[in-house]
Formats: C-alpha cells, sequence, structure tokens
C-alpha cells in the first residue's frame, strides 16, 4: 500500500525522485522541509499487546496468542520538498552486466528456471518459469522487469499462493492475473534498485 500511495502522490505532484524520509529524519541529514509543504503518509504495521488482555483460547483449550497488529501512521516528505541535501549518487546498471541483488534473490526463490527461445511465460503444468537468454533482450532492466513478471506468475500455482492462474486470454480473470503481476514486478524493481519497464503487450492486456 505503501508503495503505491508515494508513487501516485509523486505522479500528482510532480516529483521525480523516490526518496521520501519524516521531517526528523530529513533534519537528522541536515535539511529542512520547506514551508507550507504538505506530508504524504505512510503506514507501519507492528504487533502489540495490551498489559490488561489476556490470551484468547481456542476450541482445544490451548491458549492463543494475545498479539494483534496495530496500525500507525507517519507523515513523510519527498526530497523534492526539502532543501539542503543532495541525494548520493545512483550506480546504473550497464546494459551487459547483471544485478547481484536480483540475482540473489531469484536464486533463493528456488524456481525451476528455463533459458532458450524467445518468449518469457510461466508454464503451469511444468511449473517452470521459460526466459529468453540474459543477451536476447536490450539490457539487464528488461530482463528483469521480465523475470520478476514471471516469477510472480509462478507464485500463484496450487502450492504456493493459491491462485487462478489458467484463464482465457480475453477473461477478466486473466487480466486480473496480469495486473497482479505487473505491480508485484514494480514492487520488486523497487525493492531491489531496478527500475521497472512496463511491457507493452501486459498494458493492452488489461487494459
Amino acid at each position: 500500500m505503501n508503495v503505491l500511495t508515494h508513487w501516485i502522490a509523486a505522479a500528482r505532484r510532480g516529483y521525480s525522485s523516490w526518496l521520501w524520509a519524516t521531517y526528523k529524519q530529513w533534519q537528522e541529514h541536515g535539511a529542512q522541509v520547506r514551508r507550507g509543504e504538505q506530508s504524504t503518509l505512510v503506514v507501519f504495521w507492528m504487533p502489540a499487546l495490551r498489559e490488561d488482555e489476556k490470551p484468547e483460547h481456542a476450541n482445544d483449550g490451548e491458549p492463543r496468542s494475545g498479539r494483534r497488529l496495530i496500525a500507525k501512521g507517519y507523515p513523510i516528505f519527498s526530497i523534492a520538498q526539502v532543501d539542503g541535501y543532495t541525494p548520493p549518487p545512483v550506480p546504473s546498471l550497464p546494459k551487459s552486466e547483471r544485478s547481484a541483488s536480483a540475482e540473489r534473490f531469484f536464486a533463493a526463490l528456488q524456481a525451476d528456471f528455463r533459458h532458450g527461445g524467445i518468449e518469457a511465460f510461466y508454464d503451469p503444468e511444468k511449473d517452470c518459469i521459460q526466459m529468453p537468454r540474459f543477451e536476447a533482450f536490450r539490457d539487464g532492466l528488461a530482463y528483469y522487469a521480465t523475470l520478476g513478471h514471471e516469477a510472480t506468475h509462478w507464485t500463484g500455482a496450487l502450492d504456493r499462493l493459491n491462485r487462478n492462474i489458467e484463464n482465457r486470454f480475453d477473461s477478466l480473470a486473466y487480466a486480473a492475473e496480469e495486473l497482479i503481476a505487473e505491480l508485484r514486478a514494480a514492487f520488486l524493481g523497487s525493492a531491489l534498485g531496478i527500475a521497472n519497464r512496463p511491457r507493452p503487450d501486459h498494458a493492452k492486456s488489461i487494459e
């Protein structure tokens, strides 16, 4: 939710950078939020247990945890709203170079990745992710954006998140799954420091 909120806020207000921090955090970096700037809310979920709260009991008599999640909101500001801060340079990913953080992430999935051919897709029957070779993409960013999209389909298998992933191309269920994959690929790219480039064929399928 926070990622979408901040992307939308940045797009509406014309912010070109994705750096955000609280008022205090900007001050700690020697920066100052300009007077009159509007904050954007970030929501943080944290476990909590009230001291006067007794643990609940299940049907078998065993006590359940009395912990619950509590949402706390914090106002944050974009770097475009402050003065006195120069962001560190962001290293770019050369066309021929792989991303170490992305490689570690996808390897940790322990999915069946297969490379070859000219198409990228997840095969539910074989439970494998088929990808063209890295060199077939125009650059590393395109490769990882596509891989993140197909890996999201992989998470929908019956023994994982059990989403409805086998649908007709022109169905609403198919469009919903494509939307999930595109959003997750975008979130993943943001987390790994890789810019996401939406694929025109995927955008067309969810129009």
